[in-house]
């Protein structure tokens, strides 16, 4: 019998090449073949009207510290499968190197499960090559069955924002002590608003105070048994703190129970509330520079920064910048006030943005205050 040589046209062959195909529940899936998310993400970006507002990185780099420490932890407790965990502590911290940032694509307006999965199948399947396989080869380590041991999409996602909310208030924290030191050229007329200028001082002691008193209770975690999965080691939840603990150097506490932390959700509110009032405060002080700067001569403005002669156009702009930053700010608390009276799990994604963003914000406006 004759061979017969099949030729196949190398557009189809590209074609093909592109793509790898994925199942679920739901049947199979092309998936982009040089992606690192999967199906459930795939379907998602598919499902979900886009809107091109990704969610905060941060928020995806939190809950890849939990999976690193959840990793660690079932390693240690003999839970997973040593090379198959090794694996994940490799892939996570390739991931927090920021090697995969491209890759997290779930958007503010989709469910919190999106943004879990889309980590989970990050994770996954970076793991999977660095154990020889090729993406897509559950087989060898799943992104539902070895992601989730001890630990579900209930605790990780509000623990990632708690976690990420930490870190940017520290940075806020700081860029706010940098100011409150700020010194203002004395003039002639100084004494005329010394008083005023004192109040804004106290003003940002204050602020720093109540954001100081934020950090104390998002310093609380809580990753273990929740309604979803209550088979955990009994020395797991301990041992998850320990990780957390050593992988990002900061003293967090255990929370005195799990619905404090994961299911109770309105603490998150007095975050977006600190942030709503701190954003006031400084449309006020903004304002009171504006206008303070206008009723005195240039050469004696008491609103000058030290090492400037008065209140040039440039200040007024920077002034102007900080009042609609303020504003957005104080929208962006609204939105978060409104999506917690509902404590739903699948609010979260868009709460987590815009206290995260909100910080953001801050800080790029405080930022050009304390440098110009």
């Amino acid at each position: 019998m004759q061979s017969r040589t099949i030729f196949i046209y190398p557009f189809l062959l590209s074609y093909y090449m592109r793509w790898r195909i994925e199942k679920d529940r739901l049947g199979p899936k092309k998936v982009p073949a040089d992606r690192y998310f999967g199906i459930h993400t795939q379907r998602s970006q598919e499902m979900f009207a886009g809107s091109g507002k990704k969610l905060h990185i941060d928020l995806f780099l939190a809950m890849t510290i939990i999976k690193l420490a959840v990793a660690k932890t079932n390693i240690e407790l003999d839970i997973l499968d040593k090379r198959k965990g090794k694996a994940i502590v490799f892939a996570c911290e390739e991931i927090l190197q920021r090697a995969f940032d491209e890759e997290f694509v779930a958007e503010v307006f989709h469910t919190g499960l999106s943004a879990y999965m889309n980590v989970n199948e990050v994770i996954a399947n970076r793991a999977i090559e660095i154990l020889g396989g090729n993406k897509g080869e559950y087989h060898l380590l799943h992104s539902d069955y070895h992601f989730n041991s001890g630990q579900d999409v209930n605790d990780v996602l509000p623990t990632a924002v708690r976690i990420a909310s930490y870190f940017k208030l520290i940075e806020l924290i700081d860029l706010l002590s940098v100011l409150k030191e700020k010194e203002f050229i004395t003039t002639k007329r100084m004494n005329d608003y010394a008083s005023e200028f004192f109040k804004h001082k106290s003003t940002i002691e204050k602020n720093i105070a109540n954001l100081n008193e934020v950090l104390s209770f998002l310093s609380r975690l809580y990753i273990g048994k929740t309604e979803n999965n209550n088979d955990t080691h009994h020395y797991f939840e301990k041992t998850v703190l320990k990780n957390l603990i050593k992988i990002t150097k900061t003293p967090w506490k255990e929370a005195r129970t799990p619905i404090e932390t994961t299911q109770n959700i309105t603490e998150l509110l007095e975050v977006s509330d600190s942030l709503k009032n701190l954003a006031v405060d400084f449309i006020r002080i903004a304002d009171d520079f504006r206008t303070f700067g206008k009723s005195t001569s240039l050469n004696e403005s008491p609103l000058s920064f030290t090492g400037s002669s008065n209140l040039s156009e440039k200040d007024s702009k920077l002034f102007d910048m900080m009042t609609l930053i303020c504003s957005h700010i104080v929208g962006n608390s609204e939105a978060t006030s409104n999506r917690l009276y509902t404590e739903r799990l699948e609010m979260m994604p868009i709460i987590a943005h815009n206290i995260l963003e909100s910080v953001d914000l801050l800080n790029h406006g405080l930022h050009a205050f304390t440098t110009k």
